[in-house]
């Protein structure tokens, strides 16, 4: 494979499809890149929905495949199977940093491809294992809350909320830089309001999984507004603790356990060698108020991320070497 080998992270013309219509009216065109123009395709994973596979092609080296069997799809999950490659048009022409770029998406007889950028370094929970260690500080700080920081900021500007930010959702590309993929459950801000809890349960956030207890009752159009792109921020920061502290904050043998602790806000204590910044920043993003806590664009002013040397917070794009590669 073209691919560049997995680092140390311590190292630092297909017919397109109606159900392609975006928020913006625009039809996602006809594929340049498609399945039959790859070779050394490589099945990597395969899913009760989809299969996973990397191949390549040419002017592009490596590519993802993801491939819906459109048949064996419930109407809930046909859209879900075209609202990644909507978002991810829509973003990747917004600029939006640090997020998996699509070549193209399109069906074909009863198969739904899109074909993305291949993230050769694995997802950060893949790194979290294999380094056996927490991140440090400063390297977490530079490597994944800057950037990712600066992408939860564009895209909530753009009008985007991904909704399942988790360790398994960030990826590394071939230079090291964070990716953050997965965009089939994320929602454009004007869509209709979220009325059940959705996403990864250790990352949900409190608004989120309290949805479930106010649907059908008076209480529940003020739980819908309750619920927005602030979400994504609790999300990050339950990424950015597991980093850190090597487990999750909010623990459980179940989903009911894990949900009751995170809706009584019983969470871990962070290991006690880490900074009174740091704490400040995740205390900040896991603020269990979604009213009071903090947007991703106020969180690139903490303390925690401003007190590194070198770093530009205010431009979008990559991150110096300085720090070494993600």
């Amino acid at each position: 494979m073209a691919c560049i080998a997995r680092q140390a992270w311590h190292e630092g013309p297909q017919e397109s499809s109606p159900a392609f219509q975006g928020s913006q009216g625009s039809n996602i065109k006809a594929p340049v890149f498609t399945l039959e123009t790859c070779y050394n395709v490589m099945e990597l994973k395969r899913g009760r929905y989809s299969v996973i596979s990397t191949a390549e092609a040419s002017g592009l080296g490596c590519v993802c495949i993801k491939t819906y069997d459109r048949p064996s799809l419930v109407p809930k999950k046909q859209k879900m199977a075209t609202r990644e490659a909507i978002v991810l048009k829509y973003l990747n022409s917004m600029g939006v940093p640090h997020i998996t770029h699509m070549w193209s998406a399109y069906a074909s007889q009863d198969k739904f491809h899109i074909l993305m950028e291949y993230c050769c370094g694995g997802n950060l929970l893949e790194r979290l294992k294999a380094a056996a260690a927490p991140m440090g500080e400063q390297q977490l700080a530079a490597q994944v809350a800057a950037p990712l920081l600066r992408t939860l900021a564009a895209m909530h500007a753009a009008g985007v909320t991904h909704r399942d930010i988790k360790l398994e959702n960030i990826f590394a590309d071939a230079a090291g830089h964070p990716k953050l993929g997965d965009f089939d459950l994320a929602v454009f801000h004007h869509e209709a309001p979220t009325r059940a809890p959705v996403g990864t349960i250790f990352y949900m956030a409190p608004e989120v999984l309290l949805l479930a207890g106010a649907r059908g009752s008076a209480l529940e159009a003020a739980a819908q507004r309750r619920v927005g792109e602030k979400m994504d921020v609790w999300s990050l920061g339950v990424c950015l603790f597991e980093l850190a502290a090597g487990y999750k904050p909010f623990q459980g043998i179940s989903y009911e356990g894990i949900a009751s602790a995170i809706i009584q806000a019983a969470m871990a204590d962070l290991p006690p060698h880490l900074s009174s910044s740091f704490r400040s920043f995740i205390a900040a993003a896991l603020t269990y108020d979604p009213a009071q806590r903090p947007t991703a664009q106020q969180l690139l002013d903490h303390p925690w991320i401003q007190q590194l040397p070198g770093l530009r917070l205010r431009h979008q794009g990559s991150l110096g070497t300085q720090h070494g590669e993600f």
